[in-house]
């Protein structure tokens, strides 16, 4: 009888133990319901990162092992086609020409023909002559042959310089923070979707406002590099002399000005002499006045004097 509780005691033991390891083994997780939208956000986002840097570190192993099977990451970043270099090109071209407005116009014409345009020209007199700046925009695949026609404008070319940019590494860093909030951007809509209370709502149109933003600065600079890559700039300076070399020989039409000029500037001396003149007559009037008095009875007393008689 004592053998038999002993035995029954034992299996009711193995039972109880075993219904508790059942019960720890299907226990349920503590569900994410009660976190905030913004925090099931950011945790995604780490997982996303960690799976990245997870994919990158199977790429180098899978470059170190030719053998070993390419994941879908691989095949993704081996369908990314190589950039072309993006090359920012800027030129500063001085010439002296015979007149400056008629060759900035042809230079004009010049950046037309190749498909780029003016950015900006000015016109100016000064003492050393006549100067026009101007800012041309052409294509970079046709900038040598712009600048061949362009120098052919002048009749020499007195400076020229060139300088470039490599711009392709911040491009590229432009592109890719813009794929990665273009993701975030759909993460943060998804969330939005099966948001439920509104200050998750909010909180998520917070931070949606702020990756757009984001996403408008970079697209701004992205199209600026494009666009600066894609036409060089040429700053162009054309110099007009201020007068041209005298010519040998009598130039009458010449003369007759000069003789002219000669009379305009006598005759302005004389009229100013006039005037000098006359504002200083109550100076000197009456002792001139005097003087022509004494003068004339000086002349008419020697003239009644009777001359002495010399017989």
């Amino acid at each position: 009888m004592a053998r038999l509780v002993v035995l029954v005691a034992l299996a009711l033991a193995l039972l109880v133990s075993a219904c508790s390891a059942v019960g720890s083994a299907e226990a349920p997780k503590p569900s994410r319901q009660g976190q905030p939208a913004v925090a099931e956000l950011r945790s995604d986002q780490l997982t996303t990162d960690s799976s990245a840097r997870a994919g990158g570190s199977g790429a180098l192993a899978a470059s170190s092992n030719p053998s070993a099977p390419r994941s879908a990451s691989n095949i993704a970043e081996a369908a990314i086609p190589s950039l072309d270099r993006m090359v920012i090109a800027n030129v500063t071209l001085s010439l002296s020409v015979e007149n400056a407005i008629d060759a900035a116009r042809l230079a004009e014409r010049t950046a037309e023909r190749y498909g780029g345009f003016v950015a900006g020209s000015n016109v100016r007199d000064s003492d050393a002559g006549r100067e026009a700046t101007l800012t041309l925009r052409v294509p970079s695949a046709r900038l040598s042959e712009a600048l061949s026609d362009l120098r052919s404008i002048g009749r020499k070319v007195t400076d020229e310089s060139r300088t470039t940019q490599d711009v392709t590494e911040e491009f590229t860093d432009v592109a890719s923070n813009v794929r990665n909030l273009r993701s975030t951007e759909t993460q943060i809509l998804a969330l939005m979707e099966r948001a439920t209370k509104i200050e998750e709502v909010l909180a998520l149109q917070r931070e949606l406002t702020g990756i757009r933003g984001q996403i408008e600065r970079l697209e701004g600079r992205r199209r600026v590099l494009e666009n600066r890559s894609d036409f060089a700039t040429i700053a162009m300076r054309l110099v007009e002399p201020a007068a041209s070399a005298p010519r040998d020989g009598w130039n009458p039409l010449e003369t007759a000005t000069q003789a002219l000029a000669a009379l305009s500037r006598f005759s302005e001396r004389i009229g100013t002499l006039a005037i000098w003149l006359l504002v200083f007559l109550p100076v000197y009037g009456p002792a001139a006045a005097a003087a022509w008095w004494l003068a004339r009875r000086a002349r008419a007393a020697a003239a009644t004097t009777p001359a002495p008689d010399t017989a």
